[in-house]
C-alpha cells in the first residue's frame, strides 16, 4: 500500500463538472416531481453520465441504474442488441444508439432511459463518423428520439460535452412530463 497513489480531480477539471452538476440537480428535482425513473445505456462515456447523475443526493429516488456498454459484445451481452445489426450499422450510429435506449428502458422497466454512443478520440474515426461524432438517444412512454453531434476538442472535451448535452435532453423531455403534474396543484 505505501507505493499506491490516489486520483485526486484537479480544480481545472472540478470546473469542468460544474455545468454537469447543475444540470443534473435540475433532473432531479423535475424527475422527483414528475414520478419519473431513469436508466442509462454509456459507451463513450463509460459512465460518466450515470455518475453525474448520481452525484445528487436522494438520486435512488429516480435512478434505477445504468449499463456500460463499451464494447460491442456488452452491447450483446448486456443489452441483448444482435451482434449482426452492430455490424451492419456500426456501434456509433443513430439505429444502434436507439436500440441501447430502447433495450435499456426495457430491461430496466423505468420510465426514461437514454442511450450514448460515440467516438471521443484520440484514435481517428472514419468518413461516417469521426471523432467527435456522438448519438444521444432518449425512449419514453411515448417514443424514442435520436440526436446527432458533431463536437471538437479532447477526449475529456468531448465526453464532458456529450454528458452536458445528455442532461439537456433529459431536462427537456422531464419538463414536458412536469406539466402535468403542476396542472393538478
Amino acid at each position: 500500500m505505501g507505493n499506491s497513489k490516489c486520483i485526486s480531480f484537479t480544480k481545472k477539471s472540478q470546473k469542468l463538472h460544474k455545468p454537469l452538476l447543475k444540470l443534473a440537480g435540475k433532473v432531479a428535482k423535475l424527475a422527483c416531481i414528475s414520478g419519473s425513473t431513469i436508466s442509462t445505456a454509456e459507451s463513450c462515456t463509460g459512465g460518466m453520465l450515470a455518475s453525474t447523475i448520481t452525484e445528487i443526493p436522494g438520486a435512488s429516488r429516480y435512478f434505477s441504474c445504468g449499463f456500460i456498454t463499451y464494447s460491442n459484445q456488452a452491447k450483446v451481452d448486456l443489452l441483448n442488441i444482435d451482434a449482426a445489426i452492430i455490424n451492419q450499422f456500426e456501434a456509433v450510429s443513430e439505429k444502434i444508439v436507439t436500440l441501447m435506449a430502447m433495450k435499456c428502458r426495457q430491461k430496466t422497466k423505468t420510465s426514461i432511459s437514454i442511450a450514448i454512443s460515440g467516438l471521443a478520440g484520440p484514435e481517428i474515426g472514419n468518413e461516417c463518423a469521426p471523432v467527435g461524432t456522438v448519438y444521444i438517444a432518449i425512449t419514453l412512454p411515448h417514443g424514442t428520439k435520436c440526436y446527432q453531434f458533431k463536437f471538437e476538442g479532447n477526449r475529456q472535451q468531448i465526453r464532458i460535452q456529450t454528458c452536458v448535452e445528455a442532461l439537456k435532453i433529459l431536462l427537456g423531455e422531464l419538463k414536458i412530463l412536469v406539466i402535468p403534474c403542476l396542472e393538478t396543484v
